[in-house]
Parts: structure tokens; sequence; C-alpha cells
């Protein structure tokens, strides 16, 4: 019964966290890309310190959870072990790769924003652009995850044991 809950809450964490990911994507593009004059510079700075940091602790919650019950999901023999730990090392490396991300990219990003309205560094350019690459890649490593545990497992890898 732990394994089965284990799972569930698994799978639960992981698409969670993809589905708000690309939600929050999805949002930033549009405030970028549409024409708005309430939207100035100074203000999408401030934008970009207001949201990240939850998008990063929405993050590592919800791959710890997955990490967390992925642990109990391995105490069954009924569930494919080796999908189980394959999706639990992707998940690992999605929340090293976004802990790298946070340390690395968007706090020097935050800093070019900061204070409002100032003048972008040379540098701001590279490190968005790496952003988003690295964010792809951490997104679509949970997505991989996500579909690796939330696949029907075969029938005998459903049996009670």
């Amino acid at each position: 019964m732990v394994a089965k809950i284990g799972l569930m809450f698994m799978r639960f964490a992981l698409s969670f966290w993809v589905g708000a990911a690309v939600l929050f994507v999805v949002t930033g593009v549009i405030e970028v890309t549409t024409p708005n004059p309430f939207l100035t510079s100074p203000v999408k700075d401030v934008l970009v310190t207001i949201r990240f940091p939850p998008y990063y602790i929405v993050g590592w919650s919800s791959l710890g959870t997955a990490l967390l019950f992925g642990l109990f999901a391995l105490t069954s023999s009924a569930f494919s072990r080796k999908r189980i730990i394959f999706a639990l090392l992707l998940t690992t490396m999605a929340l090293i790769t976004m802990m790298v991300d946070y340390c690395h990219v968007y706090t020097p990003l935050a800093k070019m924003v900061t204070p409002p309205g100032k003048a972008r560094d040379m540098n701001f350019e590279k490190y968005h652009k790496r952003s988003m690459y690295i964010n792809t890649f951490d997104v679509s490593l949970c997505f991989l995850a996500a579909i690796i545990t939330c696949y029907p497992f075969k029938e005998k890898e459903i049996v009670e044991s």
C-alpha cells in the first residue's frame, strides 16, 4: 500500500511541476511579447524578481516530493524497479539542474535587473538564453520522468507482491 501511495504522489508531483512550469513560461512569454504600455522595462524587471523565486521554490518542492515518494514506490516489487529508478535519476538530475541554474544563472540575472530600469549588462542576453536552455532541459527531464511513471505498468508489474 505504501508503494502504491508513493507512486501516486510521485506521478502527481512530476505532472504538477511540468504543468506549472509550462504555465509559468506561457504567461511570461505573453507578458514579454504582447505590446502593453503598462509593461515597461522597469515593470518587467520587477516581475522577474517577484515571479522567479516562487518558480524555483515550487519546482524544488515538487521535485523533492517526487523523489521522496519515489523512494516509497521502490519498497514494492509490484512495480518495475528499473522504471522507478530511472525516473528517480531523471528527477534528481532535474533538481540539481534547477539548483545550478538558480545559483549560477538566475541570481546573476536578477542582479542585472536590480534596481528596476537599470541599463542591461552586456552579459544579460547570454545569461537569459542560458536560462531558457537550462529550463527547457530541466522541464524536459521532468516530463520524461512523468511519462515513465505515468505510463501504464505491464500486467505482471501491478500484481501485488
